[in-house]
């Protein structure tokens, strides 16, 4: 009965060319992101597309993808953050043509935590799992890397920050007010 619900729910907002984001942003989301951004594309390209995010972030690599998905779009979207756009929710944002926030959400950018640097000891020859793949671990990290450096990019472009100033932002971890996402240039407006 849920499911059903639920197939109903995003019938409803894909007729008005909406497409929620809620909840953890994981394969499953950006496939369903992907795949109203397509659908609705091909209805009309150049009708206004709402993205409505209430999520506390999740995959920085699916996040990134939404986030690259949103920008080839060819019809112009909007972001609507309805409560919460935490981490990469937040980021997924920063990809709409229009950035817009309800006058009670909160947004958060932080830096990205590296799973490997929470699991593993770094000691070249085991870690709290027995002897692991070095390389494994190591290319695990230069991927979290590569992300940080992305979205560092992503908000630099946006926010119209230096680089240096960005990371500051992104080491706080702050959670911001929809007045203090506006005065830092995370969003456009409040509603």
């Amino acid at each position: 009965m849920q499911r059903q619900y639920y197939n109903e729910f995003l019938k409803t907002l894909l007729s008005k060319r909406q497409i929620p984001i809620q909840g953890e942003i994981n394969r499953t989301s950006f496939e369903m992101v992907s795949h109203s951004l397509m659908y609705l594309n091909a209805k009309d390209p150049d009708l206004e597309i709402k993205v409505l995010i209430n999520s506390f972030g999740g995959s920085v690599q699916y996040g990134l993808a939404i986030y690259d998905a949103i920008l080839s779009s060819c019809a112009p979207i909007v972001g609507i953050v309805t409560g919460t756009a935490h981490s990469m929710a937040a980021i997924i944002l920063q990809g709409c043509k229009d950035r817009i926030a309800t006058l009670n959400s909160k947004l958060c950018i932080h830096n990205i935590s590296s799973k490997s640097e929470m699991f593993f000891k770094f000691d070249d020859t085991s870690n709290e799992f027995g002897d692991m793949d070095i390389e494994k671990i190591h290319s695990h990290l230069l991927c979290d890397e590569e992300n940080m450096r992305s979205i560092c990019k992503i908000l630099s472009l946006k926010l119209e920050e230096d680089p240096s100033e960005v990371i500051d932002m992104l080491n706080s971890g702050k959670i911001l007010s929809s007045k203090q996402a506006l005065s830092i240039g995370l969003i456009d407006t409040i509603i």
